[in-house]
């Protein structure tokens, strides 16, 4: 379950979403995620599958601004820790970075550019 530290953590962060969906996952990684980074890990994880799913449903589409500010936040920590040469800024940086292509690519066919700063940012974060 969420006591361990690798694959156990990410299936179980992974079946959340698949039966709680974006919200289930996002309550998890706010409360496990800060002391836990294998929850945390988990949380990128599963995103990146909610993003998927959330084409078809008006909910977890309206859910997906606060996953792409989480993955901004958690992108931007990820590269700060690289950059100041914690070594923390591998793993985390790459999922974060698949998932907030995967979070984008459900959204932006829902959010014109200029309408939504955190898309216009994540695109932008892409792009570098």
């Amino acid at each position: 379950g969420l006591q361990g530290t690798g694959r156990d953590v990410d299936a179980s962060m992974w079946a959340l979403g698949s039966l709680g969906g974006i919200s289930t996952v996002l309550e998890v990684m706010s409360k496990e995620g800060p002391n836990r980074p294998a929850v945390l890990r988990g949380g990128v994880l599963s995103l990146c599958e909610c993003a998927w799913n959330a084409t078809g449903d008006k909910e977890e589409l309206a859910r997906l601004p606060t996953a792409l500010a989480l993955l901004l936040d958690c992108i931007s920590q990820e590269g700060t820790a690289a950059f100041s040469g914690s070594g923390a800024g591998g793993p985390l940086m790459t999922e974060s970075t698949t998932a907030l292509g995967s979070v984008l690519a459900s959204l932006t066919p829902h959010v014109p550019p200029g309408r939504l700063v955190d898309v216009d940012r994540g695109v932008e974060t892409l792009l570098k």
